[in-house]
């Protein structure tokens, strides 16, 4: 198994099989993974239903069981969860989170269960309790995280399209053109009244906007395309479909 949690083959019903002791390394195994959260949420781990294609056995599931195991072992509340209902409340957060990895299971016990949080409890661990803390996991701490994760790359993206971009200056000077008569600034400084352009001028500024050629900011790019809708009628993308020069 690519994360290293589990013994091969484990399932539901060999949980029973492992001792306090076991547990006690498992958490230690757990606690040491969930240091590095980002490798976690966004590394090369397998998922629970991964884990059940994988091995032929249910041992997505048993992931989830050992982790409950663990929590009637590791926590000094008085009213535990029983063998059924660690086997219920596995297939539960199985069928509704089975594309987790298992290393992202991991990182929601890691963090609810040694986090104030786990106040909730109120002196029992519940089902409801568990499926609920699981719920709010994913979508607000998971959910937040791939959204910082996303712009981190987009940012990342954008920096490294920088050396090929092209501003409109650097464009005429490369090309031999005047740095005046942009497609683009002619639009925006004739605010709709510009001359009549040709079907060619009119495709190529459609071009220049799709493509952002001259690397226009975002607030300049969405007025450019704005005027290009008022003078012509399309949006840049319908212009050359209806000139059937859009791919």
């Amino acid at each position: 198994m690519s994360a290293g949690l589990l013994p091969p083959n484990s399932s539901t019903n060999q949980q029973k099989n492992l001792t306090d002791e076991d547990y006690v390394k498992f958490w230690n195994t757990m606690v040491s993974l969930c240091r590095n959260p980002e490798d976690c949420l966004f590394g090369n781990h397998p998922t629970l239903r991964e884990l059940n294609l994988q091995t032929g056995v249910k041992a997505g599931q048993g992931v989830i069981a050992t982790y409950l195991n663990m929590l009637n072992v590791a926590t000094n509340y008085k009213l535990k969860l029983n063998e059924i209902q660690i086997s219920m409340l596995s297939q539960m957060i199985y069928e509704k989170y089975f594309y987790l990895k298992e290393t992202e299971v991991a990182l929601f016990f890691y963090y609810f269960f040694k986090h104030p949080d786990s106040e909730s409890f109120f002196g029992a661990i519940e089902m409801e309790t568990v499926m609920a803390m699981l719920t709010k996991w994913v979508r607000r701490k998971r959910g937040a995280a791939i959204e910082q994760h996303d712009k981190l790359l987009d940012q990342q993206r954008k920096e490294d399209e920088k050396p090929y971009l092209l501003t409109w200056e650097e464009f005429c000077n490369k090309n031999g053109k005047d740095s005046s008569d942009s497609p683009i600034s002619r639009i925006l400084s004739g605010k709709c009244k510009v001359p009549k352009d040709t079907k060619e001028s009119i495709t190529e500024s459609a071009q220049a906007l799709i493509e952002n050629r001259w690397g226009y900011d975002d607030d300049a790019m969405m007025n450019a395309r704005r005027a290009f809708v008022c003078r012509y009628g399309y949006t840049p993308e319908d212009y050359l479909r209806k000139e059937e020069k859009y791919v």
